[in-house]
């Protein structure tokens, strides 16, 4: 007969403290001012795979700092973004795609999608998620995604907003959307 691991076993706690740990890394590589801008992408596509349909891990994550830390490093991408285009108001990258995917202003526009898909994901299913991402503030920087010349940063801009207005807790807080005119 195949043994099992009852939930208050002590192969149980060691699970859920290896769980925890992991948490706490991937957010840490999310916040670390002085991390490696390919390092946090994939600690941003670990956390989104991880909570993709998976609610208990999703408020685990939100519980962990999850969506401030990707809240705030959206914010960090898009300003930085915004400077390599020389500043503007706009954030007028060119189409990035044709750029090496090494090369530091696409590693930065990685980070911007990866973490405007990642706060989508915290904002579906889970209105506490939802919620998270309006205290942050986040929504105003995935609304100013939608003026974007980047047809990715609208793109991931729009999906994530899509899911967090799907949110009635999240959506009763937030100002309707602002009409905009692409300008592509």
């Amino acid at each position: 007969a195949m043994a099992t691991t009852a939930p208050g076993s002590r192969g149980a706690m060691k699970h859920a403290e290896h769980v925890r740990k992991r948490m706490e890394e991937a957010v840490g590589d999310i916040v670390d001012e002085n991390g490696e801008p390919s390092k946090k992408r994939c600690a941003l596509r670990a956390v989104r795979n991880e909570i993709i349909g998976n609610k208990s891990k999703k408020f685990a994550y939100v519980s962990e700092g999850a969506v401030q830390a990707v809240a705030s490093l959206l914010r960090e991408s898009l300003a930085s973004v915004e400077t390599d285009a020389g500043g503007a108001n706009r954030i007028s990258m060119s189409s990035a795609s044709t750029s090496p995917s090494s090369s530091p202003s696409s590693l930065t526009s990685d980070l911007v999608i990866q973490s405007a898909a990642t706060l989508g994901s915290f904002s579906c299913g889970l209105e506490v998620g939802a919620t998270e991402v309006v205290k942050t503030g986040a929504h105003v920087d995935l609304t100013k995604m939608l003026e974007s010349k980047d047809n990715r940063f609208v793109a991931a801009g729009a999906r994530a907003l899509r899911l967090l207005y799907h949110s009635p807790r999240a959506s009763s807080l937030l100002p309707p959307l602002p009409k905009v005119s692409h300008p592509n």
